[in-house]
């Protein structure tokens, strides 16, 4: 089973890789806010980003370095970040420095 991490992070949050959480809240009520991914070297693991106000702020997720996010059409180029339109994302691991965003970012 998959923990949430109760607390709203603010602005520019890195998940640490020894994080065990499967679920954040980022707190966007006020203006676009970062979230920095872990690691992407667990095949299977999954990090989902909720924003706590559905105000219309915009949710930049980011990879760390050596890492990428690859996306669906509609969601821009991926690469080291994508920016969620939508209040919420997930994102799954292959093992191999790729996070793949399911679902849309608009």
């Amino acid at each position: 089973m998959v923990s949430l991490d109760t607390t709203a992070h603010g602005n520019g949050y890195t998940t640490p890789d020894s994080d065990t959480h499967g679920f954040y809240f980022v707190d966007n009520s006020e203006s676009t806010v970062t979230f920095s991914l872990l690691h992407a070297t667990t095949v299977g693991r999954s990090i989902t980003v909720i924003g706590n106000t559905n105000k219309g702020h915009s949710i930049q997720v980011n990879a760390q370095s050596g890492d990428t996010i690859l996306v669906g059409s509609g969601c821009g180029n991926g690469g080291s970040s994508v920016t969620l339109q939508v209040n919420s994302g997930m994102f799954v691991s292959d093992g191999n420095h790729n996070w793949y965003l399911l679902g849309s970012c608009t």
